[in-house]
């Protein structure tokens, strides 16, 4: 952001790049106002909402009893837990709008996926354990894309293909036996994509996938 003389002294602002005052209409990188979300605890797993004031952290593996998915909110000039739940969270995920999140826990037989929805009060619930096979659910790249209807999905890769699950947020599911994939250019296959998929990006109104 970019920051006024006045505050400049009262600020932890990240690389300055040798400035001793604020240059007009730079951006630096700002610690927010109570910044640190915790100072305790090892969480292996975070993502943040795209106006940055809704965050998750996830730690541990299916099996670990000291699993936690924590949620945090920005409001006021400070971050406050908003949600606290024993799940399962070595790998989290958000939606761009911080209403929706899930959470994946691997193990090679039999894993766990938790889906999170947030009130307009900013209330988080946890859905129903999600029972999967790994092979099924588990790839590299995973994302939570939200469409122009306010519809929201589980974007995932799994060695050359993506497939997009779609979340029912009433009851907090998805159908894991029920996906769609992206077709070729002449829609009659498939797409297959050559190597493996590591990452997914979409943009904000989930019209577009882009995998690398």
């Amino acid at each position: 952001q970019t920051v006024s003389q006045e505050t400049w002294d009262g600020l932890e602002v990240g690389n300055t790049l040798g400035d001793t005052n604020p240059v007009p209409g730079k951006k630096y990188w700002v610690v927010m106002n109570g910044g640190q979300i915790l100072s305790t605890g090892t969480y292996g797993s975070v993502q943040i909402s795209g106006d940055g004031t809704n965050v998750i952290l996830g730690h541990g593996e299916s099996g670990n009893s000291s699993s936690k998915v924590r949620f945090y909110r920005y409001n006021n000039g400070s971050w406050s837990e908003n949600g606290d739940f024993s799940a399962y969270g070595h790998y989290v995920s958000m939606s761009n709008d911080g209403a929706v999140a899930f959470t994946i826990s691997y193990q090679y037989q039999l894993s766990e996926l938790n889906i999170f929805t947030r009130d307009d009060n900013g209330t988080w619930t946890k859905g129903a354990d999600i029972q999967y096979t790994p092979i099924k659910i588990f790839p590299v790249a995973k994302r939570i894309i939200k469409d122009s209807y306010n519809n929201y999905y589980i974007a995932t890769s799994s060695t050359n293909s993506v497939s997009v699950y779609p979340i029912n947020t009433s009851n907090r599911n998805i159908n894991i036996n029920n996906s769609s994939k992206p077709y070729n250019a002449a829609g009659s296959s498939y797409y297959s994509f050559t190597g493996n998929i590591q990452s997914i990006a979409s943009t904000s109104d989930g019209k577009y996938l882009v995998v690398a």
